[in-house]
């Protein structure tokens, strides 16, 4: 029997074997120390339009840089969720999600997921550091 879908407000770290309906939303590469790696936004199938900040490492990138591609739908199963303890976050998130040898992607575009609008921070909130 197929596992369920979870929504992304449910990801916390109890677990690695997670199955969600995600939409990329944004992508980048980062380059530190002469290595590269990929950062990505998930949007949630869920219509409360819920993302994630989500982290391919060095060593993934080859298989899922040319896989994951902005605005097309996938499921994502067996990830990492760590606490989003990074500088600037992304997402409202406490975790950001890693990707590891065992995360599965599949089902290219066979869900309806909106966009996300964007919700920018007030500039003085951002000079504040809040």
């Amino acid at each position: 029997m197929a596992r369920p879908f979870e929504k992304i407000v449910d990801i916390n770290e109890t677990k690695e074997l997670w199955k969600v309906a995600v939409k990329v939303h944004h992508k980048w590469t980062v380059i530190s120390n002469n290595r590269e790696h990929i950062e990505l936004i998930f949007i949630d199938v869920d219509i409360s339009g819920a993302d994630f900040h989500v982290i391919v490492p060095t060593a993934l990138k080859i298989t899922f840089d040319s896989v994951l591609l902005v605005n097309n739908t996938y499921t994502v199963m067996n990830f990492l969720p760590q606490i989003n303890d990074l500088m600037f976050k992304t997402s409202k998130h406490p975790y950001v999600i890693r990707f590891t040898v065992g995360t599965r992607v599949s089902d290219i575009n066979k869900y309806e997921i909106p966009g996300k609008k964007l919700n920018f921070k007030p500039f003085a909130e951002i000079i504040s550091g809040n």
